[in-house]
C-alpha cells in the first residue's frame, strides 16, 4: 500500500458508514424496541391472570424489573432520533437500545425454559 492507499481509506472510514446500513441499523433497533415492549404487554398481562406466574423479579417489584429494560431501549431510542434530527451522531444510543433488548430476550429466554 503506497501513501494514497492509506489516505484513501481513512477518508473513508471518516465519512461513516453507508447509508443502508444506518437504516438497517435503525430498522433493526426499532423493531426489537417494539418487540420488548409487546413482550412486557403480555407477560404482563399474563402475570395478572395467572397468580402462580413464575417471574425473575430482581427488585423488590417484578413489575419494575419487568418494564426496565423495555423503558430503557424507548428512551434510548427516543434519544438516538433527537441526536438524529439535531445533528448528532446516534450510534451509542441505538447500541444501548440493542443492549436493553437484548437483557429483555435473555431474560425472557431464560423465563421460558424455567417455565418449561
Amino acid at each position: 500500500m503506497d501513501g494514497c492507499e492509506v489516505c484513501d481509506l481513512r477518508q473513508r472510514g471518516e465519512k461513516g458508514s453507508p447509508a443502508w446500513l444506518t437504516w438497517r441499523v435503525w430498522l433493526l433497533v426499532t423493531a426489537g424496541v417494539c418487540w420488548c415492549i409487546h413482550a412486557t404487554w403480555h407477560e404482563a398481562a399474563q402475570s395478572a391472570l395467572d397468580n402462580n406466574a413464575l417471574a425473575l423479579g430482581l427488585g423488590a417489584e417484578p413489575a419494575v424489573s419487568r418494564w426496565l429494560p423495555a423503558a430503557a431501549a424507548l428512551a434510548s431510542l427516543a434519544v438516538a432520533v433527537g441526536q438524529a434530527l439535531t445533528g448528532g451522531e446516534p450510534l451509542r444510543f441505538l447500541v444501548t437500545a440493542g443492549a436493553s433488548v437484548g437483557t429483555k430476550a435473555f431474560a425472557f429466554g431464560i423465563e421460558a425454559l424455567l417455565r418449561a
